[in-house]
Protein backbone atom coordinates (compact mmCIF):
# COMPACT_ATOMS: atom_id res chain seq x y z
CA UNK A 1 0.00 0.00 0.00
CA UNK A 2 2.83 2.35 0.86
CA UNK A 3 4.55 1.37 -2.21
CA UNK A 4 1.60 2.23 -4.51
CA UNK A 5 1.26 6.01 -2.62
CA UNK A 6 4.65 6.66 -2.88
CA UNK A 7 3.90 5.80 -6.50
CA UNK A 8 0.90 7.77 -7.53
CA UNK A 9 2.50 11.10 -5.71
CA UNK A 10 5.66 10.53 -7.91
CA UNK A 11 3.58 10.33 -11.14
CA UNK A 12 1.79 13.52 -9.72
CA UNK A 13 5.08 15.79 -9.06
CA UNK A 14 6.04 14.14 -12.71
CA UNK A 15 2.88 15.23 -14.01
CA UNK A 16 3.01 18.50 -12.04
CA UNK A 17 6.59 18.99 -13.85
CA UNK A 18 4.93 19.18 -17.44
CA UNK A 19 2.86 21.74 -16.77
CA UNK A 20 6.15 23.83 -16.79
CA UNK A 21 7.63 21.71 -19.39
CA UNK A 22 7.75 21.43 -23.19
CA UNK A 23 4.72 19.21 -23.91
CA UNK A 24 4.88 19.26 -27.78
CA UNK A 25 7.40 15.76 -27.87
CA UNK A 26 8.11 12.58 -26.36
CA UNK A 27 9.09 12.69 -22.38
CA UNK A 28 10.16 9.18 -21.22
CA UNK A 29 10.88 8.79 -17.24
CA UNK A 30 12.28 5.74 -15.00
CA UNK A 31 10.15 5.34 -11.83
CA UNK A 32 12.23 3.37 -9.09
CA UNK A 33 9.01 1.10 -7.68
CA UNK A 34 10.63 -1.98 -5.40
CA UNK A 35 14.66 -2.88 -4.70
CA UNK A 36 14.05 -6.07 -2.72
CA UNK A 37 16.09 -7.27 -0.90
CA UNK A 38 17.23 -3.83 0.87
CA UNK A 39 20.03 -4.25 1.38
CA UNK A 40 21.60 -7.13 -0.69
CA UNK A 41 24.25 -9.77 0.69
CA UNK A 42 27.14 -10.09 -1.78
CA UNK A 43 26.48 -13.60 -3.66
CA UNK A 44 23.08 -13.02 -3.80
CA UNK A 45 20.12 -12.02 -6.09
CA UNK A 46 18.20 -8.90 -6.54
CA UNK A 47 15.37 -7.53 -7.82
CA UNK A 48 14.00 -4.19 -9.41
CA UNK A 49 11.22 -3.34 -10.38
CA UNK A 50 10.90 -0.23 -12.45
CA UNK A 51 7.31 2.03 -13.98
CA UNK A 52 8.11 3.65 -17.31
CA UNK A 53 6.40 6.81 -18.05
CA UNK A 54 5.78 8.47 -21.06
CA UNK A 55 4.83 12.21 -19.79
CA UNK A 56 5.06 13.68 -23.12
CA UNK A 57 2.15 14.58 -25.44
CA UNK A 58 3.16 12.49 -28.36
CA UNK A 59 4.52 8.66 -28.78
CA UNK A 60 7.87 7.80 -28.13
CA UNK A 61 9.31 5.54 -30.97
CA UNK A 62 12.50 3.13 -31.11
CA UNK A 63 12.43 2.93 -27.44
CA UNK A 64 14.94 0.42 -26.10
CA UNK A 65 17.02 0.25 -22.30
CA UNK A 66 20.57 0.09 -21.84
CA UNK A 67 22.11 -0.73 -18.14
CA UNK A 68 25.40 0.17 -16.50
CA UNK A 69 26.29 -2.23 -13.14
CA UNK A 70 29.44 -1.30 -12.58
CA UNK A 71 30.60 -5.05 -12.83
CA UNK A 72 29.15 -4.85 -9.40
CA UNK A 73 25.75 -6.76 -10.78
CA UNK A 74 25.42 -9.30 -12.89
CA UNK A 75 21.90 -9.12 -14.73
CA UNK A 76 20.29 -12.05 -15.23
CA UNK A 77 16.70 -11.59 -16.76
CA UNK A 78 14.30 -9.22 -17.16
CA UNK A 79 10.61 -9.00 -17.73
CA UNK A 80 8.59 -6.29 -19.42
CA UNK A 81 4.86 -5.80 -19.36
CA UNK A 82 5.48 -4.34 -22.96
CA UNK A 83 7.60 -4.82 -25.85
CA UNK A 84 8.90 -0.69 -25.38
CA UNK A 85 9.37 -0.53 -28.95
CA UNK A 86 6.70 2.34 -28.42
CA UNK A 87 5.20 4.17 -26.04
CA UNK A 88 2.13 6.04 -25.84
CA UNK A 89 1.67 9.55 -24.59
CA UNK A 90 0.70 9.14 -20.84
CA UNK A 91 0.87 5.44 -20.87
CA UNK A 92 3.05 3.54 -18.23
CA UNK A 93 4.59 0.00 -18.51
CA UNK A 94 6.59 -1.92 -15.41
CA UNK A 95 9.46 -3.51 -15.81
CA UNK A 96 11.42 -6.05 -13.67
CA UNK A 97 15.29 -6.46 -13.85
CA UNK A 98 16.55 -9.70 -11.94
CA UNK A 99 20.62 -9.35 -11.20
CA UNK A 100 23.34 -11.25 -8.78
CA UNK A 101 25.48 -9.56 -6.98
CA UNK A 102 28.97 -10.01 -7.40
CA UNK A 103 30.52 -12.64 -4.61
CA UNK A 104 33.50 -10.47 -2.06
CA UNK A 105 32.35 -7.35 -2.88
CA UNK A 106 32.85 -4.99 -0.23
CA UNK A 107 29.90 -3.18 1.64
CA UNK A 108 28.83 -0.30 0.27
CA UNK A 109 26.43 1.62 -1.91
CA UNK A 110 26.51 1.05 -5.58
CA UNK A 111 24.46 2.40 -8.53
CA UNK A 112 22.97 1.14 -11.37
CA UNK A 113 22.33 3.30 -14.21
CA UNK A 114 19.26 2.66 -16.99
CA UNK A 115 19.70 4.52 -20.04
CA UNK A 116 16.31 4.81 -21.93
CA UNK A 117 17.33 5.36 -25.70
CA UNK A 118 13.84 6.72 -27.49
CA UNK A 119 13.07 8.70 -30.64
CA UNK A 120 16.42 9.39 -32.97
CA UNK A 121 19.15 8.83 -30.33
CA UNK A 122 17.29 10.77 -27.53
CA UNK A 123 18.92 9.44 -24.13
CA UNK A 124 17.00 9.96 -20.81
CA UNK A 125 18.75 8.11 -17.12
CA UNK A 126 18.11 7.12 -13.93
CA UNK A 127 20.12 5.95 -11.16
CA UNK A 128 19.20 3.94 -8.49
CA UNK A 129 21.54 3.11 -5.70
CA UNK A 130 21.98 -0.83 -3.96
CA UNK A 131 23.05 -0.40 -0.81
CA UNK A 132 25.12 -3.94 -0.74
CA UNK A 133 25.96 -5.08 3.35
CA UNK A 134 28.05 -8.03 3.56
CA UNK A 135 28.63 -10.15 6.96
CA UNK A 136 32.25 -10.79 8.34
CA UNK A 137 32.60 -14.34 8.82
CA UNK A 138 35.47 -14.88 11.07
CA UNK A 139 36.79 -18.84 11.21
CA UNK A 140 39.87 -20.70 12.87
CA UNK A 141 41.47 -22.21 9.52
CA UNK A 142 44.35 -23.52 10.90
CA UNK A 143 45.80 -24.22 14.73
CA UNK A 144 48.87 -25.80 16.18
CA UNK A 145 47.15 -28.59 17.81
CA UNK A 146 46.89 -31.56 15.60
CA UNK A 147 48.01 -34.21 17.00
CA UNK A 148 49.74 -32.73 20.23
CA UNK A 149 49.58 -34.75 23.23
CA UNK A 150 49.20 -32.30 26.29
CA UNK A 151 49.06 -33.64 30.16
CA UNK A 152 48.19 -32.13 33.60
CA UNK A 153 50.21 -28.73 35.02
CA UNK A 154 51.76 -28.30 31.14
CA UNK A 155 52.01 -25.14 29.86
CA UNK A 156 51.77 -24.31 26.34
CA UNK A 157 51.38 -22.12 23.36
CA UNK A 158 47.99 -22.37 21.04
CA UNK A 159 48.73 -20.92 17.44
CA UNK A 160 45.89 -20.18 15.87
CA UNK A 161 45.36 -18.54 12.21
CA UNK A 162 41.83 -16.10 11.99
CA UNK A 163 40.67 -16.28 8.45
CA UNK A 164 37.46 -13.78 7.35
CA UNK A 165 35.89 -15.70 4.99
CA UNK A 166 32.71 -13.39 5.00
CA UNK A 167 31.32 -11.19 2.32
CA UNK A 168 32.29 -7.92 4.49
CA UNK A 169 35.17 -6.50 6.82
CA UNK A 170 35.63 -7.57 10.54
CA UNK A 171 36.32 -4.46 12.88
CA UNK A 172 36.89 -3.91 16.87
CA UNK A 173 37.67 -8.06 17.01
CA UNK A 174 37.83 -9.74 20.69
CA UNK A 175 38.70 -13.11 20.77
CA UNK A 176 38.09 -14.58 24.48
CA UNK A 177 38.19 -18.11 26.03
CA UNK A 178 36.60 -19.41 29.57
CA UNK A 179 37.63 -22.76 30.22
CA UNK A 180 38.10 -23.44 34.35
CA UNK A 181 40.20 -26.57 33.38
CA UNK A 182 42.42 -25.17 30.83
CA UNK A 183 43.11 -21.71 32.12
CA UNK A 184 44.33 -19.12 29.92
CA UNK A 185 47.31 -17.35 30.92
CA UNK A 186 47.88 -13.52 30.78
CA UNK A 187 44.93 -11.19 29.50
CA UNK A 188 41.65 -12.38 29.51
CA UNK A 189 41.11 -11.23 25.80
CA UNK A 190 43.02 -10.66 22.42
CA UNK A 191 41.87 -7.31 19.70
CA UNK A 192 42.57 -6.94 16.58
CA UNK A 193 41.93 -3.67 15.04
CA UNK A 194 40.55 -5.12 11.57
CA UNK A 195 40.81 -8.22 9.70
CA UNK A 196 39.66 -7.12 5.96
CA UNK A 197 37.92 -9.98 3.46
CA UNK A 198 39.86 -12.66 2.58
CA UNK A 199 42.71 -12.01 5.06
CA UNK A 200 44.41 -14.01 7.82
CA UNK A 201 45.83 -13.21 10.95
CA UNK A 202 48.24 -14.91 13.75
CA UNK A 203 46.90 -15.36 16.95
CA UNK A 204 48.98 -16.96 20.30
CA UNK A 205 47.07 -17.54 23.27
CA UNK A 206 48.77 -19.42 26.34
CA UNK A 207 47.23 -21.96 28.32
CA UNK A 208 47.96 -24.30 31.15
CA UNK A 209 46.15 -27.24 32.18
CA UNK A 210 44.83 -28.06 35.48
CA UNK A 211 46.51 -30.76 37.78
CA UNK A 212 43.62 -32.24 38.28
CA UNK A 213 41.84 -32.48 34.88
CA UNK A 214 41.03 -36.60 34.29
CA UNK A 215 42.68 -37.29 31.02
CA UNK A 216 40.09 -37.39 27.88
CA UNK A 217 39.13 -35.25 24.72
CA UNK A 218 38.29 -31.34 25.60
CA UNK A 219 37.36 -28.85 23.62
CA UNK A 220 38.66 -24.76 24.25
CA UNK A 221 35.67 -22.68 23.46
CA UNK A 222 36.72 -19.14 21.96
CA UNK A 223 34.36 -16.57 21.66
CA UNK A 224 34.87 -13.94 18.86
CA UNK A 225 32.83 -10.38 19.10
CA UNK A 226 33.09 -8.15 15.68
CA UNK A 227 32.01 -5.67 13.64
CA UNK A 228 30.81 -4.89 10.56
CA UNK A 229 30.99 -2.06 8.43
CA UNK A 230 28.03 -0.66 9.13
CA UNK A 231 28.99 -1.16 12.65
CA UNK A 232 26.16 -3.97 13.37
CA UNK A 233 27.83 -6.51 16.03
CA UNK A 234 28.23 -9.71 15.70
CA UNK A 235 29.37 -12.98 17.78
CA UNK A 236 30.45 -16.25 16.91
CA UNK A 237 31.92 -19.29 19.28
CA UNK A 238 34.49 -21.85 17.37
CA UNK A 239 35.44 -24.77 19.52
CA UNK A 240 39.21 -26.03 19.39
CA UNK A 241 39.57 -29.75 20.31
CA UNK A 242 42.52 -30.68 22.51
CA UNK A 243 43.36 -34.19 23.87
CA UNK A 244 44.79 -34.76 27.77
CA UNK A 245 46.84 -38.03 28.50
CA UNK A 246 48.36 -39.52 31.05
CA UNK A 247 52.22 -38.47 31.73
CA UNK A 248 53.94 -40.27 34.20
CA UNK A 249 57.22 -39.51 36.32
CA UNK A 250 59.71 -41.82 37.73
CA UNK A 251 62.17 -40.44 40.18
CA UNK A 252 64.60 -42.72 42.21
CA UNK A 253 64.21 -41.10 46.02
CA UNK A 254 67.40 -43.18 46.84
CA UNK A 255 69.96 -45.37 46.78
CA UNK A 256 72.22 -46.82 49.71
CA UNK A 257 75.26 -48.73 48.91
CA UNK A 258 76.46 -51.28 51.77
CA UNK A 259 80.21 -49.57 50.76
CA UNK A 260 81.84 -47.66 48.09
CA UNK A 261 85.31 -49.47 48.78
CA UNK A 262 85.01 -53.50 48.65
CA UNK A 263 87.56 -56.31 48.86
CA UNK A 264 87.55 -58.58 46.41
CA UNK A 265 85.41 -61.77 46.61
CA UNK A 266 83.24 -59.43 48.90
CA UNK A 267 79.63 -58.71 47.71
CA UNK A 268 78.12 -55.73 47.13
CA UNK A 269 74.60 -54.52 47.72
CA UNK A 270 72.49 -51.28 46.71
CA UNK A 271 68.78 -50.79 47.78
CA UNK A 272 66.89 -47.90 46.91
CA UNK A 273 63.49 -46.53 46.82
CA UNK A 274 61.63 -45.61 43.48
CA UNK A 275 58.48 -43.39 43.42
CA UNK A 276 55.90 -42.20 40.74
CA UNK A 277 55.95 -38.30 41.14
CA UNK A 278 54.17 -37.57 38.57
CA UNK A 279 50.04 -37.37 37.77
CA UNK A 280 49.87 -40.88 35.03
CA UNK A 281 50.20 -44.37 35.88
CA UNK A 282 53.27 -45.56 35.06
CA UNK A 283 53.46 -49.32 33.32
CA UNK A 284 55.91 -51.68 32.47
CA UNK A 285 58.33 -50.90 35.50
CA UNK A 286 61.83 -52.58 35.46
CA UNK A 287 65.25 -51.39 36.61
CA UNK A 288 68.36 -52.56 34.90
CA UNK A 289 72.00 -52.71 36.13
CA UNK A 290 74.79 -52.07 33.83
CA UNK A 291 77.63 -53.24 35.20
CA UNK A 292 80.55 -55.55 34.66
CA UNK A 293 80.05 -57.96 37.93
CA UNK A 294 78.38 -61.08 38.46
CA UNK A 295 75.20 -60.75 40.28
CA UNK A 296 71.35 -59.93 39.87
CA UNK A 297 71.01 -57.29 37.41
CA UNK A 298 67.23 -56.61 36.92
CA UNK A 299 64.75 -55.41 39.48
CA UNK A 300 60.78 -55.61 38.17
CA UNK A 301 58.60 -53.22 39.57
CA UNK A 302 55.28 -53.55 37.18
CA UNK A 303 52.86 -50.65 37.83
CA UNK A 304 52.99 -47.50 40.34
CA UNK A 305 50.05 -45.10 40.21
CA UNK A 306 50.68 -41.20 40.91
CA UNK A 307 52.31 -41.03 44.57
CA UNK A 308 52.92 -44.64 44.75
CA UNK A 309 56.39 -46.18 45.38
CA UNK A 310 58.38 -49.13 44.87
CA UNK A 311 61.72 -50.53 46.72
CA UNK A 312 64.64 -51.66 44.21
CA UNK A 313 67.25 -53.93 45.54
CA UNK A 314 70.80 -55.33 43.71
CA UNK A 315 73.33 -57.78 44.51
CA UNK A 316 76.64 -58.19 43.18
CA UNK A 317 80.36 -60.01 43.08
CA UNK A 318 83.03 -58.49 43.52
CA UNK A 319 85.46 -60.45 41.21
CA UNK A 320 87.15 -57.95 39.49
CA UNK A 321 90.01 -55.48 41.02
CA UNK A 322 89.33 -51.96 40.48
CA UNK A 323 86.59 -49.34 39.83
CA UNK A 324 83.69 -50.14 38.71
CA UNK A 325 80.73 -47.82 37.10
CA UNK A 326 77.42 -49.26 38.24
CA UNK A 327 74.75 -47.67 35.54
CA UNK A 328 70.80 -48.15 36.89
CA UNK A 329 68.72 -47.73 33.98
CA UNK A 330 64.92 -47.17 34.27
CA UNK A 331 62.50 -48.18 31.73
CA UNK A 332 58.61 -47.18 32.27
CA UNK A 333 55.62 -46.53 29.96
CA UNK A 334 52.76 -44.24 29.64
CA UNK A 335 50.12 -42.77 27.51
CA UNK A 336 53.07 -40.56 25.73
CA UNK A 337 54.93 -44.09 24.97
CA UNK A 338 58.80 -45.48 26.16
CA UNK A 339 60.90 -44.07 28.90
CA UNK A 340 63.92 -44.28 30.06
CA UNK A 341 66.59 -42.40 32.63
CA UNK A 342 69.74 -43.60 34.72
CA UNK A 343 71.76 -43.01 37.94
CA UNK A 344 75.53 -43.72 38.27
CA UNK A 345 77.19 -45.17 40.94
CA UNK A 346 80.87 -45.89 41.63
CA UNK A 347 82.84 -48.66 43.76
CA UNK A 348 86.45 -49.77 43.91
CA UNK A 349 87.35 -53.24 44.52
CA UNK A 350 90.89 -53.66 46.18
CA UNK A 351 93.03 -56.26 47.14
CA UNK A 352 93.08 -58.17 50.46
CA UNK A 353 94.58 -56.33 53.20
CA UNK A 354 97.49 -57.67 55.28
CA UNK A 355 95.20 -58.79 57.97
CA UNK A 356 93.29 -61.01 55.38
CA UNK A 357 96.70 -62.10 53.60
CA UNK A 358 97.94 -63.44 57.79
CA UNK A 359 93.95 -65.13 57.94
CA UNK A 360 95.00 -66.98 54.33
CA UNK A 361 98.46 -67.73 55.50
CA UNK A 362 97.13 -70.02 58.98
CA UNK A 363 94.60 -71.33 57.28
CA UNK A 364 97.16 -72.54 54.36
CA UNK A 365 99.66 -73.79 57.52
CA UNK A 366 96.58 -75.57 58.99
CA UNK A 367 95.93 -77.41 55.44
CA UNK A 368 99.53 -78.34 55.39
CA UNK A 369 99.19 -79.78 58.86
CA UNK A 370 96.39 -82.09 58.00
CA UNK A 371 97.19 -83.21 55.16
CA UNK A 372 100.67 -83.90 56.34
CA UNK A 373 98.64 -86.04 58.98
CA UNK A 374 96.86 -87.48 57.00
CA UNK A 375 99.90 -88.47 54.90
CA UNK A 376 101.79 -90.18 57.91
CA UNK A 377 98.55 -92.33 58.78
CA UNK A 378 98.09 -93.54 55.75
CA UNK A 379 102.13 -94.50 56.01
CA UNK A 380 101.59 -96.54 59.42
CA UNK A 381 98.30 -98.35 58.31
CA UNK A 382 100.81 -99.82 54.90
CA UNK A 383 103.63 -100.58 57.55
Amino acid sequence: MIKKIILILTLSIVMFGTLFADTTSPNLQIVQSNVNPDPVKPGNDLTIDLNILNIGDEISKEVSINIDSNNIFFLKDNYLSNNLKSICSGCSYDATYYFSVKKNVTSGIYPITFYIKHDKNQISTQVINVKVEGIPDLIISKDNLENKKLFPTEEFNLELELKNVGTSDAKNIKISSNLNSIIKIGSDSTYIKELKLNDKTKVITKFKIDENLNPGLYEIPFTINFEDDFGNKHTKVINIGVEILNKAQLDIQYLKLNTYTVNIFKNIEIDGMIENVGYGEAKNIYVEANVDLEGFKKSFIGTLKKDEDSPIQFKFKANTIGKHEIKLITHYTDDFGEHTFSENLEINVTKPTSQLYLILGILGIIIIIGLSKIIINKKKKNQ
